[in-house]
Formats: C-alpha cells, structure tokens, sequence
C-alpha cells in the first residue's frame, strides 16, 4: 500500500529524529556503558534498536529502495566498501568478541546507515541539519538541569549507576538527562563545580558533540539565530573541557571571518589565499591560547594532559612496528588505555583499517570542493578531531557519518559548470 507524500514526510521525520537520539546514547553515554556486575548491559540493545529504525526507514521508502539498487554509484559504493571491510577482515586478526563485534558495526550497522543515506538523495544534508538540531535540544534540557542541579541545588538527584569506562564509576542521575561523577569537576572564579558532561561519560564527549552540533548549524544555516549561538558557546563552556572550548571558539571567529571578509573575494584563487591565511591565523592563534590554558590548569589537569600525548606517542611507536595490520583488534599487544580513536584504529587494524575511515574523509573533502564552499571543511575539521581526541572510532554516531561520507563518494563524477543540484552543503534560512 503507497504512503501518501505528508504521512511518508511525517513517518520519516519521526523515524529519523528516533534514530539520532539513539545513535548519540551510542556515543559513550552512561546509558550504554552502564555495568551491571558482570557486563555491559546496554550495547547489543542500543545496536538492535538503532538497526531497527534504520530498517524502518527504508521499509517506509522501500520503491526508492529498490531503484536506487539498480544504480551504479550506488552499487560502485557498496563494491568499494566491502572490499575495504573483507580486507580487513581476512587480514586483520580478532581475539575475544571482536570478530562479532566487527561484523555487527561494520558488516551490518555501516552498510544499512550507507544505503539510509542514498535513500535520502539530494536531501541527505537535511539530516545534518536534523543531528544539529537534536542535539541543540539534548544540549539546552542538560544544561539548564545543570544549572538548577549541581550548581544551584534545587533539582535533587534521582539514581546512581555503576558505569564502566577505563575504570568503574558511580554517576549521579539528574532526571536521566544529566550525569555527574565526584571526579569531574571545574573551578569557576574559584567555587569548584561539577562539569557539564549532559548523558556522556565524561566532558570530551560531551564537549565534542555540543561542538559538532554547534560546527553544522553554521555551516548547513546562510542566516543564524544569535542566541543559538549563544546558547551553543554557553553549554560548551560549561562542558570544562579545554579542547572542545577552542575549537568552538576558533570555528566561531573562522565563520565570522568567512562571511565578512572572503565572501566579498570574487576571484577564486584569492578566496583560496584568503581562506589558507584565515586557517593559518587560527592554527596559530589556537596553539598559543592551548598553551597559556595548559599552563593556567592545575597540576592533575596538565599531569591528565600529558598522559594523553604520552599514551598518543606510544601508540605510533606500536603502529611503525605493526603498520600494514596492526597488532589485531582485542590484542594482548594492545596494552596501552589509548584516549585516541586514531590510534586506537592504527594500532589495531593497522593502515588497511584506517583505510575505511580514509575514503570516507577523502569523500567529504573533495565533495566540498566539487560544491564550491569551503566552509565545510570547518565541520570535517571537527569531525577529524573528535576521531583523534576522543574514543569514538566504533560509536554507532561516528560511523553513521562516516557512511555520509560514502554517500557522496562517487558521485563526484557528475561534474556541471553551474552549482549542481545534489550538493553536499544546502544553506536555509534560519529564523
């Protein structure tokens, strides 16, 4: 039986917004690293169900479906990838679960999330723009029970749970919509507060996200709200953590830049000066302002820091010796607690697993040429840096925009003098 076109529209919506607030509790929330004595209880649940409205979807466009399956970039797409994943398959050894694990995020999960986003079409950058939004919501309900809960005191907390992630923790429960653990704290003008880590397990992740909300909804908007904006600044402030703070801050000022002074450049090659010159400033500008933040932070915090860039070294030195494999995922010889999903990936599964992440940035980039508008290499940025400061590289979230990236891969093929239709950036009007 046909869905009429507003239902389909309606049924769509609902399914998607669904659908991204699962995969952000994938995103190492305490929802899906709750321990309960014996295991991790919520993993296999989240995956089925984000599986589930993934294949919702689809059934819902299924005669979309089954034309776009006759059509060779998508078929060239699907021939590509597989050929990457039983690489690394064949050739990568696994110990433990990870064989199982392997084929249920990259067999399955990565595969359906690639095919979700052909269905989508020339409107795939509306779920962009759908992810921003959710998580401007997620973000705003957090930290205003932050606010009235660890800060003011008047919202009481509701529940501990035991919470495994590199060592076992208890959180505090704010109404299930806001976590706190004794460790994660901050001083401000001298009162120590507890961070703002909204449902992640601690403030990178949720730092990151609230920065790669807020890097979409510059980029997909031509018209910004200004207390959004502000809204966005606000709650990643109050995350405490230093990287995603200038990031936000550096991405915010970039944008700024682009619209004031490259959008009046006509000549190409200027912009691409002015833009080269731009980046290079807020390169510099960011190291000296991580720099004068390192040396303000208290002792704990830059002996944390340090132990990052040490765990990051030792990581490239076990990669130069296992470069073309890695050492197997869920190797002994894996020994180091990695704080990097880059590393984490180059040490186990060498540069053929890397490879798969490889084609999907390569994707982005060279598909933000072909549309003409760079400022989306401001969300690649983001997205690249979350994959090398945090642990994210096998999150449901992550991988579903990596298989964005497939997504446009080859149809970089069809090239047009004018702007073309299927463009991977779509500006809109924001209120």
């Amino acid at each position: 039986m046909k869905i009429k076109v507003n239902a389909r529209k309606t049924i769509n919506y609902l399914i998607e917004t669904a659908l991204i607030i699962v995969l952000l509790i994938s995103f190492n929330s305490v929802y899906l690293r709750e321990w309960d004595g014996a295991q991790l209880v919520n993993t296999t649940k989240i995956w089925f169900v984000a599986m589930m409205f993934l294949g919702m979807y689809c059934a819902v466009n299924i005669e979309h479906v089954i034309k776009l399956l006759k059509k060779m970039c998508v078929l060239q797409t699907f021939v590509l990838y597989y050929a990457l994943y039983f690489l690394v398959f064949l050739f990568v050894d696994k110990y433990g679960s990870s064989s199982t694990t392997y084929f249920r995020f990259y067999g399955l999960f990565f595969p359906v999330a690639l095919l979700f986003f052909f269905t989508k079409g020339e409107k795939k950058t509306e779920t962009l723009r759908h992810i921003s939004d959710v998580i401007y919501v997620l973000m705003i309900i957090s930290s205003v029970i932050w606010l009235l809960g660890p800060v003011m005191g008047v919202i009481p907390t509701t529940k501990a749970r035991l919470v495994y992630w590199g060592q076992y923790r208890y959180y505090e429960s704010y109404l299930g919509l806001l976590f706190t653990y004794y460790r994660g704290t901050m001083h401000v003008f001298g009162r120590e507060v507890l961070k703002n880590i909204s449902i992640f397990t601690e403030a990178p992740m949720s730092g990151m996200i609230f920065t790669l909300g807020f890097v979409l909804y510059l980029t997909q908007n031509k018209i910004k709200n200004k207390f959004k904006v502000f809204a966005f600044l606000f709650c990643i402030l109050t995350t405490g953590s230093t990287t995603s703070i200038i990031l936000a801050v550096l991405v915010f000022v970039y944008d700024s830049y682009s619209d004031s002074v490259i959008k009046h450049f006509k000549k190409m090659h200027v912009r691409c000066i002015a833009w080269l010159i731009g980046g290079s400033v807020m390169l510099l500008l960011g190291t000296i302002f991580l720099v004068l933040v390192l040396q303000w932070k208290s002792v704990v915090e830059a002996s944390s820091f340090n132990n990052h860039f040490s765990d990051f070294f030792e990581g490239l030195t076990l990669i130069g010796e296992y470069f073309f494999k890695g050492v197997g995922m869920g190797s002994p010889l894996n020994y180091v607690n990695y704080t990097s999903g880059f590393v984490r990936v180059l040490t186990e599964g060498g540069i053929l697993f890397f490879s798969i992440y490889f084609v999907s940035f390569l994707a982005m980039v060279k598909n933000t040429k072909y549309c003409g508008d760079k400022r989306f290499l401001l969300f690649i940025g983001v997205l690249f840096a979350q994959f090398v400061l945090v642990i994210c590289q096998d999150t449901l979230f992550f991988l579903f925009l990596m298989a964005y990236g497939y997504s446009v891969l080859f149809n970089l093929q069809k090239k047009n003098r004018n702007r073309p239709k299927r463009c991977l950036i779509e500006k809109t009007k924001e209120g």
